[in-house]
């Protein structure tokens, strides 16, 4: 039994240990591409252990084009946009948190290509962010994340944003939901606490809770 476990803790503590790092974009490649490693500190393209900064003072557009590496986390102070197109769909996926103090833009460019979004985490649209949906040339919209939304979620006409909240909370604290086209938070809990809610904001298989605090609204439920 002794020689075993000596032999176990020799093995645990030879393992490598994957540490998290900070990947920042420069911007010294293209400029505008999230796969073009030469845009970021250390000239490769953000994985799984990253957690990746997209800072204020190179705030430029930054295209996500395609399915890139998940990373572990993200902070945005751009315009970060996914273009579903020639390289087929958009998808960006966080495994932690992400917090947006710039613009999520999701419209394509060419074809009928998804755009989307997938946080492990909580998705914080900050007071100074917002996330956009426009239908570009088709295809459909998708999120999935807990959010708390202090800014701007803009739905414009002509694409709807679903929302897949099965297990998770879609915080509405301040700022406004504005919904041209559709918005639906399916099978989680949508709280409502403070901001707006204007046009049409859906929550289906899930519940809604209201607090003393929010404004006066029109939220559609729907069962399916």
């Amino acid at each position: 039994m002794k020689t075993r476990v000596s032999c176990l803790a020799f093995l645990l503590l030879s393992a490598p240990f994957l540490r998290a790092q900070t990947t920042t974009w420069d911007g010294g490649g293209d400029g505008v591409s999230w796969h073009d490693p030469l845009n970021w500190s250390g000239n490769a393209v953000p994985g799984a252990n990253d957690d990746v900064l997209i800072p204020p003072s190179i705030a430029t557009n930054v295209y996500c084009q395609g399915s890139q590496p998940a990373v572990r986390s993200l902070v945005n102070h751009a315009i970060l946009w996914l273009r579903g197109g020639a390289s087929g769909p958009a998808a960006l996926s966080v495994s932690g948190d992400f917090t947006n103090h710039g613009t999520i833009r999701l419209q394509t460019i060419a074809g009928g290509w998804d755009d989307s979004v997938n946080v492990g985490g909580t998705l914080l649209n900050a007071s100074d962010g917002s996330f956009e949906v426009y239908p570009g040339t088709g295809g459909e919209r998708y999120l999935t994340a807990n959010i708390v939304n202090q800014g701007v979620f803009n739905i414009a006409s002509g694409k709807d944003l679903y929302a897949h909240g099965a297990g998770k909370v879609f915080r509405q604290e301040a700022g406004s939901i504005n919904a041209t086209n559709l918005f639906t938070w399916a099978g989680g809990r949508f709280d409502f606490v403070g901001g707006r809610l204007t046009g049409w904001v859906a929550v289906r298989s899930g519940s809604l809770d209201v607090a003393a605090t929010a404004g006066d609204a029109t939220v559609i439920c729907a069962e399916n």
